[in-house]
């Protein structure tokens, strides 16, 4: 093994404690919850709403105003009128093969793969080949 090789793997064993560590005390707030009620409430009058298409795997998540209201962002009045949707992402789902194919066909390999105990969720640590 080269030196580089051993550090590169050191860091690697020391990035997957800290997540199991936080992956762990993540799982202990969340295990009095829904899963609906994983997502974070950041803002007071304000819900969270996802759409999942099963087709493409795309989960499209938008904040809703719960009421009209103004809201300040460094400096700036915005107003929302109760109901509007603001955009805020699109999270891609994959299964595992296709996670596995994605990290190939990018010059990747999988280190590590982290699941829930029914496998509906996985966060998977990839490495660059060299």
């Amino acid at each position: 093994m080269m030196k580089g090789d051993a550090k590169a793997k050191s860091r690697v064993a020391i990035l997957l404690q800290q997540y199991k560590k936080i992956r762990k005390h993540s799982e202990k707030l969340c295990k009095p919850l829904m899963t609906e009620d994983y997502v974070v409430q950041p803002v007071e009058f304000v819900s969270h709403y996802s759409n999942y298409d099963p087709q493409t795997g795309a989960n499209k998540s938008f904040l809703v105003s719960e009421k009209s209201q103004t809201v300040s962002i460094q400096g700036e009045e915005i107003a929302f009128e109760k109901g509007e949707a603001i955009f805020m992402e699109i999270s891609q789902k994959y299964d595992m093969e296709t996670i596995s194919k994605l990290a190939v066909e990018s010059g990747f390999a999988e280190s590590a793969v982290f699941a829930d105990s029914l496998c509906y969720f996985a966060d998977v640590l990839w490495e660059k080949k060299d």
